[in-house]
């Protein structure tokens, strides 16, 4: 168990940290198979560099997404999947920082109902939100949009 009570699991090689990834990866691999995506655990992204004065060493601050997706030709994410249990303060945090660095449209926030990701900060701050019922549904929608707007059609 971890602070938030999550029970951790492992598949495919991939070592999760709650059930809500466990099942939502469930929901992404095969989209994911029958695409020219991949899927990948992130390393961090980083938000804000180290800080050294003087006086005051500050450290970097990070964000690990749940799962990133790289098309196979791209070595940039192409969409990052941050499943949400609950929204703590820092998490908030480093979401406005990731925000204000890059497009929201870079990220998908997934929560367990419906109720859950309709009264979100994510959604308030009108990132791209779904739910474990909706992500089969957004996820082909996002990578359909994408394929488009890369001059590919399947």
């Amino acid at each position: 168990m971890t602070k938030y009570h999550n029970k951790p699991c492992e598949i495919d090689g991939f070592k999760l940290d709650s059930q809500l990834e466990y099942r939502a990866y469930q929901i992404i691999k095969p989209i994911v198979a029958d695409s020219p995506y991949v899927i990948k655990r992130e390393s961090p992204v980083l938000l804000l560099p180290e800080i050294e004065t003087l006086e005051v060493k500050l450290s970097a601050v990070t964000w690990r997404p749940d799962f990133a997706l790289y098309h196979k030709d791209d070595y940039v994410p192409s969409l990052f999947i941050e499943c949400k249990g609950s929204e703590t303060q820092d998490f908030l945090l480093k979401m406005n920082m990731f925000g204000r660095m890059t497009y929201w449209k870079k990220a998908l926030f997934v929560y367990e109902t419906r109720a859950e990701a309709q009264k979100s900060q994510m959604a308030k701050r009108k990132g791209r939100v779904t739910f474990l019922g909706q992500l089969a549904f957004d996820l082909r929608q996002i990578l359909y949009v994408k394929e488009e707007y890369r001059g590919v059609s399947n």
